[in-house]
């Protein structure tokens, strides 16, 4: 398998659609595990959401999926979000392949 995508120690902000009827938002990154301990910052409409963090590393299997929970009281009513990962710390970079939006109903 192949993918394009970015390595970078700044940020990337980008806009999800989702269901207003969301109780909650998960937001799932590919990446390369062959980085490990990937460390960033999440903003979701410039409220802080928490940090997203991918512990550890695999030089084997490259290809990492991992999720993050975006709570009901910063998504719930809206029909989209403007999300911003920013940056901390890891063995190199965050790097990101692709992101999705998962709306959890009721």
């Amino acid at each position: 398998m192949s993918d394009n995508g970015r390595a970078h120690k700044g940020v990337s902000t980008f806009t999800v659609a989702i269901d207003p009827e969301n109780q909650g938002v998960v937001l799932r990154r590919r990446s390369d595990q062959g980085v490990g301990k990937q460390q960033a910052t999440v903003l979701v409409n410039g409220s802080p959401a928490g940090v997203w963090y991918t512990p550890g590393s695999n030089m084997s299997h490259r290809w990492r999926d991992s999720d993050f929970l975006v709570h009901a009281s910063l998504t719930s009513g809206k029909s989209q979000l403007v999300v911003t990962v920013q940056f901390v710390s890891s063995d190199i970079d965050w790097n990101e392949f692709k992101y999705s939006a998962y709306s959890m109903l009721p």
